[in-house]
């Protein structure tokens, strides 16, 4: 074995086919073997480190030490089975990783980013304020805590918003010094995963999380990335699924019903209101886009209004989402009234496909109770949801199979043909859904 820097948790393999491999092994308190995958050519993955500790598996590039000792101190101080919580998972997982980075910094081998990660990171989170994603601002924030790029991140946000940048350096700085206090009280190197969620509860009330996500609790225990996508392991199972071959079985589509229920009530949000868009052209008066000269000179823009409310919504009620029919009847009720709702779900073979609001109407909760525990017919639910009003919008957590709940190749492909047909956009929860409307 050969060591990287000061303490156990650079362990890598340098012998055989598993030359330069981690080892988890060596620092997972169990020492129970993994599967390793290097993300380096995985460009369908959010983000390129994760650790699913029930299942154990480490995904993370090779060469990138730091993602590498990010996913290997997940591996020595998470928790194998992701907690239940009564908040939004995102504000956990986020103080999760700021738990785990000062960790690191307390033994001795903090995480630091070379300036090009460093920049990727700042790119990111720029796209996040200039589409106003508070949330994800302060979360991929507090996942950065313990390391390099924390304070650019705060000084960037500060500079484009001093406000809100007042107020996030003020929840970092309470977040990481509760956090320190809680290792010191155990005389260990991080607090307590029960001191950690209850930080993260905090975390959650003060920026709106207060109720739980339908997704994130398939997974164990993973890396939000705070210069990944915001709520990846949300979507981890079902990437599991794809790199894992040795799973990936031929299982074909279930066979979907389509039924309608009375629509005997009235959906309580107001329509989707469209906002002023502005597209690039190559005449015109007012000149945008200078930097467009000498890609295709459209270096002018035109307004255009998008057409008023409307669009599909598609929700997987399937087991790991974890939906209740109160749950489902929030959902349905927030709804815009000029969206058409849908939930699917199955079981063995067969699934049913259920439109549970249309036309400013919906369905009572009676009606909202899903048909089965199994997703089953994912593939002809997207290829409908296709066919349906744009903007379409899937609410999953990315996971998709065939008959009897099997993973299976064909049925992924056809699900990834459909949603890029489509042009259908995957969210997790109901504001993600409301969001993805009004930003179409």
């Amino acid at each position: 074995m050969r060591t990287i820097g000061k303490n156990r948790l650079a362990f890598f393999s340098h012998a055989g086919e598993d030359a330069g491999r981690p080892m988890p092994e060596m620092v997972d308190p169990r020492h129970v073997s993994y599967r390793y995958f290097d993300s380096t050519d995985m460009s369908f993955l959010p983000t390129n480190g994760m650790t699913d500790l029930k299942n154990r598996i480490l995904v993370a590039p090779i060469d990138d030490e730091a993602t590498v000792r990010h996913e290997l101190a997940h591996a020595k101080w998470s928790l194998v089975n992701f907690p239940e919580l009564t908040f939004d998972a995102r504000a956990f997982q986020a103080v999760e990783d700021g738990r785990i980075n000062l960790g690191l910094e307390r033994i001795g081998i903090p995480l630091e980013l070379d300036d090009a990660a460093i920049a990727q990171v700042l790119s990111l989170l720029a796209g996040d304020m200039k589409e106003r994603q508070w949330t994800f601002v302060s979360l991929r924030t507090m996942a950065a805590i313990g390391t390099n790029v924390l304070e650019p991140m705060v000084e960037l946000v500060e500079h484009r918003a001093k406000r809100r940048g007042r107020t996030l350096r003020k929840q970092v700085t309470w977040v990481q010094e509760e956090l320190l206090a809680a290792a010191e009280r155990r005389s260990s190197p991080v607090a307590s995963s029960q001191q950690t969620r209850r930080i993260a509860e905090r975390l959650a009330h003060e920026l709106g999380l207060d109720r739980p996500g339908p997704g994130g609790r398939r997974i164990a225990c993973g890396c939000l990335g705070f210069g990944g996508e915001i709520g990846a392991t949300a979507h981890a199972h079902g990437i599991v699924d794809t790199i894992l071959g040795d799973r990936d079985g031929s299982a074909p589509a279930g066979k979907m019903r389509i039924s309608e229920v009375p629509l005997s009530k009235p959906c309580g949000a107001p329509p989707v209101k469209r906002r002023r868009r502005y597209v690039a052209a190559s005449e015109g008066i007012l000149l945008r886009y200078p930097e467009r000269y000498l890609i295709d000179r459209a270096v002018f823009c035109r307004s255009k209004r998008s057409s008023p409310g409307g669009g599909t919504v598609l929700i997987d009620t399937s087991g790991s989402m974890r939906l209740t029919a109160p749950q489902l009847d929030t959902i349905v009720r927030e709804s815009p009234s000029g969206v058409t709702v849908a939930i699917y779900s199955g079981s063995g073979s067969r699934g049913e496909l259920r439109i549970v609001a249309r036309g400013g109407m919906r369905a009572g909760k009676k009606d909202l109770k899903p048909h089965g525990s199994g997703n089953i017919v994912d593939a002809p639910a997207l290829e409908w949801l296709a066919t349906q009003p744009a903007p379409r919008v899937w609410m999953s957590d990315g996971g998709v199979t065939g008959v009897d709940d099997a993973p299976s190749a064909s049925v992924r492909e056809r699900c990834r043909a459909a949603c890029i047909k489509g042009r259908i956009r995957v969210a997790e929860n109901v504001e993600q859904v409301v969001e993805a409307l009004r930003r179409a």
